[in-house]
């Protein structure tokens, strides 16, 4: 090994090395360097990202020692800045690379606009710079959304609204937020309104429920008192403060009383904390706006019952189990493969059934004719229950309250055999085993206590 040449070559590096830092000593070279790179970068029609990437480091380095710059040139370092980040996020080699440069370009604009030392020109150079930043954040929140990414499309639609209420003047021109949407009927919404109305229906779904409150009554207190306001705040404060959701919900319901969003709004909330009576009213009225909604049939049967299972008195218990078994029917009406309600109006009729078997066993030995009639309505709703429970595993044949129910039922059928096939198939699902096929050697009703 020829050491002189060896020597040589480490003395070239260091020399090399030592150029690289002293030419980023000064933060204020630095800066015309940036300028330099990016113009080379412009020049080449945003085809040289090597320039943008030295530009991006030589004012980045800038920045970090700007208490080294003169502060009539701060300014100019910043705005830059803001320049250089945004066409980082707008090339489609860097945009990948710098996933924060956009961020980076609104914060270094915003230190112009807020900057003690800028002049007027600075100001709004930087305004204008700022709006072609919130126009990159409003398609990139738009493509989030079509992602569905709602958290990251709330994050760039807010931005959207932070730079609007940040800079002046506003060009109209470079605005994403300028001018009004027509509707289908020609009433005219200023965009920026229906901005901030996405941003909060974005904040809302993400569960970001503080923001979107805020973002809600942004609007209200603009003037606009629209149903989906009213919705928006009682979805905001629903987990938090439901005494507030609850204000603004019945202010939304006298002010739209026939507003579907406001009324299923209202049962959902009678449905979380129980109050059946106002359930079933206001269930009643949404089917009378929607008949053909097979839900509402659903969770009207269900509110019935679960009435009946607390209900003592027989009558009251028939009445009850009548009105469940409507509206349960009336649901598979309109869709005969509803799965969760063959399910309940299976469980329905075997639940009766295991009632019944209690009341049996509890008979004195002497009671031979009771036993008979409760015998008969037991294996009555046995039979019943035992179609919808086969039709229910033939949609999900790994449901494990299907399979739960159906080994229960065989076990009261004293059918010990088929009992024990379900058994195996909750084990396998313990196991994480996947039943694909359900059980094909099901009696008929007729077979069912021979």
């Amino acid at each position: 090994m020829n050491i002189k040449k060896l020597a040589l070559s480490l003395t070239v590096a260091l020399l090399a090395l030592s150029v690289t830092v002293s030419a980023q000593d000064d933060p204020t070279k630095a800066i015309r360097k940036a300028n330099t790179f990016f113009a080379g970068y412009n020049q080449s029609q945003g085809e040289n990202v090597e320039k943008l990437e030295e530009a991006k480091t030589n004012i980045d380095y800038a920045v970090e020692n700007i208490d080294q710059v003169s502060t009539r040139k701060q300014v100019g370092a910043w705005s830059n800045k803001s320049k250089i980040y945004l066409e980082l996020s707008k090339n489609a080699t860097t945009k990948v690379k710098y996933e924060d440069a956009l961020n980076g370009a609104y914060t270094a604009g915003k230190a112009v606009i807020e900057s003690e030392l800028a002049k007027k020109f600075n100001r709004e150079g930087a305004a204008k710079d700022l709006q072609q930043v919130a126009f990159e954040f409003w398609n990139r929140g738009a493509g989030h959304y079509d992602l569905g990414d709602y958290e990251a499309a709330y994050e760039d639609y807010n931005m959207v609204l932070l730079i609007h209420d940040l800079i002046s003047p506003i060009d109209e021109a470079a605005d994403p937020l300028a001018g009004v949407d027509l509707s289908e009927d020609g009433t005219a919404t200023p965009k920026y309104s229906t901005h901030v109305k996405a941003t909060a229906f974005l904040a809302s779904t993400a569960g970001r429920n503080e923001d979107a409150a805020r973002l809600y009554s942004q609007l209200l207190e603009s003037g606009d008192k629209s149903a989906d306001i009213y919705n928006g705040l009682f979805r905001a404060y629903f987990d938090n403060d439901e005494e507030k959701a609850m204000q603004y919900l019945q202010e939304g319901r006298v002010a739209f009383p026939g507003n579907q969003e406001l009324l299923y709004s209202e049962i959902n909330y009678y449905l979380k904390n129980g109050e059946t009576d106002k359930l079933e009213a206001r269930l009643k009225d949404a089917i009378a706006q929607d008949p053909d909604n097979k839900s509402l049939y659903s969770v009207l049967g269900n509110t019935y019952d679960n009435l009946m299972k607390d209900a003592t008195e027989d009558t009251v218990r028939t009445e009850l189990m009548e009105k469940a078994e409507r509206y349960y029917r009336t649901a598979l009406e309109k869709d005969s493969e509803y799965s969760d309600v063959i399910y309940s109006l299976g469980a329905l009729y075997y639940n009766e059934a295991v009632r019944y078997a209690k009341l049996r066993a509890d008979l004195p030995l002497s009671a031979k004719k009771e036993y008979v009639a409760l015998s008969s309505k037991f294996q009555d709703n046995v039979i019943k229950a035992h179609p919808l429970f086969i039709k229910s595993e033939s949609l999900n044949p790994d449901d494990r309250s299907t399979i739960i129910a159906l080994k229960e039922l065989y076990a009261q059928a004293n059918r010990l055999d088929i009992t024990k096939e379900y058994k195996n198939r909750l084990a396998q699902l313990d196991n994480k085993e996947e039943i694909k096929v359900p059980y094909g050697e099901h009696p008929t009703a007729a077979e069912l206590f021979n």
